[in-house]
C-alpha cells in the first residue's frame, strides 16, 4: 500500500518542495521565509503509513530544508511606446559654422555670408537652423548649410547653429561664435585700413 500523505500546519508540501513563497501559514517556516533565509521541515510516517510535514520538531522526523523563492526585479518598460530622442553623438558627430571665424571683424559689409559645417551630412528630415542674435535666417535657396546676413548693424554679432529632428528634438548645436561689423561714422569717416587699426605713416603737411 502506497503511504498518505498528511500536511500539518501548511497549505500544500508540494509548493513549499519548490521554494514558493507561504500563504496565510503561520508557525517558524513562514517567519523563516519572510527574513530570507531558508524554511526548516520535518518529514515523518506514522504507524499507519501516513506521511506528515510540520514545521515542530518529531521524535524520529527526517529534517528538510527549503530554500525560499526566487525572485526578479521587474522591468521598466516606457508608456505610450515613445522613444528618447537620440543624443548628439548617436547622429551627429561635429555640428561647427565653418565661415566666418570666431572674433572676425568684417568692414562696411552688405552682406555676410555663412557656413555650416555637420559631420555626417545632414539627414533626410532633419532641420539645420541659424540664429543671429537669436533670431533666425533662413538658408541660400538650394542649400541647406549656407546662409546669407545681408547688410548687418555695426558692432557684435553671436552666430549658432541647431540641428533639430522632425518631432523638434535638438541632436546638434555648436559653439556660439562672435563676429565684429565696422562701418564709417558721417562725423568721422574712416578707411577699412584704419578700421583695422592700421599704423601708416601720418600725411605730409602742405605749406
Amino acid at each position: 500500500m502506497r503511504p498518505r500523505l498528511r500536511y500539518v500546519a501548511f497549505a500544500s508540501a508540494v509548493v513549499l518542495a519548490v521554494g514558493m513563497p507561504l500563504l496565510g501559514v503561520p508557525g517558524r517556516a513562514h517567519a523563516d521565509g519572510a527574513n530570507g533565509g531558508s524554511t526548516t521541515l520535518y518529514r515523518w510516517v506514522d504507524a499507519q503509513g501516513v506521511i506528515h510535514f510540520s514545521d515542530t520538531p518529531q521524535p524520529g522526523a527526517q529534517k528538510i530544508q527549503v530554500s525560499p523563492a526566487q525572485t526578479f526585479p521587474s522591468t521598466h518598460v516606457a508608456g505610450g511606446g515613445e522613444t528618447a530622442p537620440p543624443s548628439a553623438q548617436q547622429v551627429y558627430q561635429a555640428c561647427e559654422i565653418a565661415q566666418p571665424n570666431a572674433e572676425q571683424s568684417f568692414y562696411a559689409p552688405e552682406v555676410i555670408g555663412i557656413s555650416v559645417r555637420l559631420t555626417p551630412d545632414l539627414r533626410p528630415g532633419d532641420q539645420l537652423a541659424l540664429s543671429v542674435d537669436g533670431h533666425g535666417i533662413s538658408s541660400i535657396e538650394g542649400s541647406a548649410l549656407d546662409f546669407e546676413l545681408p547688410m548687418p548693424d555695426r558692432g557684435a554679432h553671436m552666430l549658432q547653429a541647431v540641428v533639430r529632428d522632425a518631432e523638434g528634438h535638438t541632436l546638434c548645436s555648436s559653439t556660439s561664435i562672435t563676429i565684429y561689423v565696422q562701418r564709417p561714422s558721417l562725423l568721422a569717416p574712416q578707411s577699412p585700413a584704419d578700421a583695422h587699426g592700421s599704423t601708416g605713416a601720418p600725411p605730409i603737411p602742405r605749406h
